[in-house]
């Protein structure tokens, strides 16, 4: 018997309206993540960037059916303001 493991994903519905996304809470559009309802995606794209740059991921979970919660934190980089340093922001999604 073989089995298999598809990739990591959240999911989170509320009725016939569920959301399907990457453990960063992002969906990317080459994918079958998305907002879906009735068997129609509605969204194809979401993605969150800190000044152009990528977050990274902390932690994410399904806390019930109808939620889930990811915790990112920031990569160093340079603003217009000076160095951020990594991890001196969180951001709750």
């Amino acid at each position: 018997m073989r089995i298999s493991v598809g990739a990591p994903i959240l999911t989170i519905n509320h009725g016939s309206t569920f959301m399907v996304t990457d453990l960063d809470g992002q969906i990317n559009p080459d994918g079958h993540l998305g907002i879906f309802s009735d068997d129609t995606r509605f969204l194809s794209y979401y993605a969150c960037y800190a000044d152009g740059h990528s977050w990274l991921r902390l932690s994410s979970t399904t806390t019930t059916y109808y939620a889930a919660r990811v915790y990112l934190r920031n990569p160093e980089f340079t603003s217009r303001d000076g160095t951020i340093p990594e991890n001196s922001l969180l951001l709750n999604d």
